[in-house]
């Protein structure tokens, strides 16, 4: 189980005032290494393993099959030469809306 007195623990390692020496991301990693591996709490292991893998998992986009779908068609469009410039495209959205 989290006891506070680990808490307080963890809270000495990390500089937490203004000015104060910053810590590399090696040694961060290092410390939460140390300190979890005494946690027995599962709740807050769970808690933490839900936010490790929320950050890890950030930029990472997940398609559906429609999506997928999509992708895939336009990159055979592209393979075909099914292609149109910005400019071009500009101009026929300009006619479709003065025709409307």
């Amino acid at each position: 189980m989290f006891k506070p007195d680990r808490e307080i623990e963890i809270i000495k390692y990390v500089p937490l005032r203004k000015g104060s020496k910053k810590m590399s991301t090696i040694e961060l990693r290092h410390i939460i290494d140390e300190h979890l591996s005494h946690i027995d709490d599962v709740a807050f292991l769970k808690a933490i393993k839900t936010i490790v893998e929320n950050k890890a998992s950030e930029g990472i986009y997940k398609l559906d099959d429609f999506q997928k779908h999509r992708i895939n068609s336009a990159r055979e469009q592209l393979k075909n030469g099914q292609t149109i410039s910005n400019d071009d495209l500009q101009k026929e959205i300009d006619q479709w809306l003065r025709s409307k």
